[in-house]
C-alpha cells in the first residue's frame, strides 16, 4: 500500500507523541551533566516542514557508528537543541541514522512508525516545547533498541 509523504508525517509526530519517547521509565534515563563536549559531526539527508501537528520540523541525519555513546549523543543533542531546538517554536524531531543512505530514505519516517524501522536508523532526538525539555535517544548497536539509553537535555 502507497502512504502518501503527509499521511506519513502525521503518522510518525502522533506516534512519538503516543509512545511518549521521552517520558516515563526509559532504561538507563538520564539528566545531561558535567563538561560540555564538542558535538560529533552530522549530514542532514532529508528534511520535511509538516504543514500539520504538533512539531514544525523532522529532519533525518547520519552520525558515524563510532559517535554512538552517552557523551558524544548528549554533545549532539545540546547541538541540536542549539540550533534547531529555540528557532522551531512548534518542536523538532531528529532520526539520528549510521548510514547516509538510510539518512536519506524518504519512508523511514513510515516504517519507523509501522516498526519496521532500518537498523540503520540508530536515534532519536525530540524537542516540543509544549511537551517539556528536549532528549535524545539511541543504540550503541545495530540491533538494539532505540531508547537503549535514554537522556533529558537541559539548558546549561
Amino acid at each position: 500500500m502507497f502512504y502518501t509523504r503527509q499521511y506519513c508525517l502525521r503518522i510518525i509526530t502522533t506516534g512519538i507523541i503516543t509512545l511518549g519517547l521521552f517520558g516515563g521509565a526509559i532504561a538507563q534515563n538520564s539528566q545531561c551533566d558535567g563538561p560540555k563536549k564538542p558535538s560529533p559531526p552530522f549530514r542532514v539527508g532529508r528534511t520535511e516542514r509538516p504543514k500539520a501537528g504538533p512539531v514544525s520540523l523532522i529532519l533525518q541525519i547520519r552520525v558515524e557508528s563510532k559517535y554512538f555513546n552517552r557523551d558524544d549523543m548528549t554533545a549532539l543533542g545540546r547541538k541540536l537543541q542549539m540550533v534547531y531546538g529555540k528557532k522551531e517554536v512548534g518542536g523538532v524531531i531528529v532520526l539520528i541514522c549510521d548510514d547516509y543512505k538510510v539518512a536519506k530514505y524518504d519512508l523511514l519516517v513510515h516504517d519507523l512508525n509501522t516498526g519496521q524501522a532500518d537498523p540503520g536508523l540508530r536515534g532519536l532526538y525530540g524537542s516540543n516545547p509544549a511537551q517539556g525539555k528536549p532528549g535524545i535517544e539511541f543504540s550503541t548497536a545495530r540491533g538494539r533498541a532505540l531508547d537503549e539509553i535514554s537522556i533529558t537535555l537541559d539548558d546549561h
